[in-house]
């Protein structure tokens, strides 16, 4: 097991997100929130604001605020709503959903073309959909989360260069391997996933990938071909 209770697994978040992750969640959920509740006509003003990231990222703390009986759970879950309206439209029409020539249902953390799907941030927005499904009992979010354990599952063999993980699929000649930060963090996410539905094949995967970080050989590599990709690329 590569996160074997609970605590260790907290621990380990800790450890990758750092001391600043809960203030950048609740900075994030109270600029959401203030531009959401102003009912704009669209997301443009909020995302001129908010990295797509922490602006979907935000769906899972207003879903979870509104699962709890505080007073503000119609407020936070009306916003939640909104929130997830942009996570059902795709790309072409201004939201970040993809659907690939697979038939794989990706939602994007940044917005390029051609989509680079970003795996830390497609995972992150996964467990935000989870979230608000749980909250409101939505089925389309309960469709698009079965959807994409599916997209995962059937492509996280593409985010394995056999000695490291891939932070994306960036369509350069040379390959985006992930910072040592992300491989970390990554294998986090994969013991999550695991928890959350059952399946071996995000534990197999999250196994292997632990090896390769505790591979000094490998790790050496992985931060050489990164560091020349930087160069190349940046």
């Amino acid at each position: 097991m590569v996160v074997t209770t609970g605590n260790e697994l907290r621990k380990r978040l800790f450890y990758v997100l750092g001391d600043d992750a809960d203030f950048a969640r609740r900075r994030c959920g109270t600029m959401c929130i203030e531009a959401l509740v102003r009912d704009a006509p669209d997301h443009a003003e909020l995302l001129e604001h908010v990295p797509e990231r922490l602006y979907i990222h935000f769906q899972t703390r207003v879903a979870r605020l509104a699962q709890h009986r505080r007073p503000e759970r119609h407020r936070y879950l009306d916003a939640a709503r909104k929130a997830f309206a942009t996570i059902l439209e795709p790309v072409a029409s201004g939201g970040v959903a993809f659907t690939d020539s697979d038939g794989d249902t990706w939602i994007e953390e940044y917005i390029v073309d051609p989509p680079t799907h970003i795996l830390n941030g497609f995972i992150w927005a996964a467990w935000g959909v989870r979230d608000f499904a749980l909250a409101s009992g939505d089925a389309r979010a309960h469709d698009l989360f079965a959807e994409a354990v599916r997209t995962l599952k059937a492509n996280l063999h593409c985010y394995d260069c056999g000695y490291w993980s891939l932070y994306e699929q960036s369509g350069t000649r040379m390959k985006m391997l992930a910072s040592p930060f992300y491989h970390a963090l990554h294998i986090v996410q994969l013991d999550v996933m695991h928890r959350l539905t059952g399946d071996t094949t995000f534990a197999e995967f999250a196994r292997r990938w632990d090896e390769y970080g505790r591979d000094s050989l490998r790790r050496s590599r992985a931060i050489v071909y990164k560091s020349i990709f930087k160069l190349c690329y940046y």
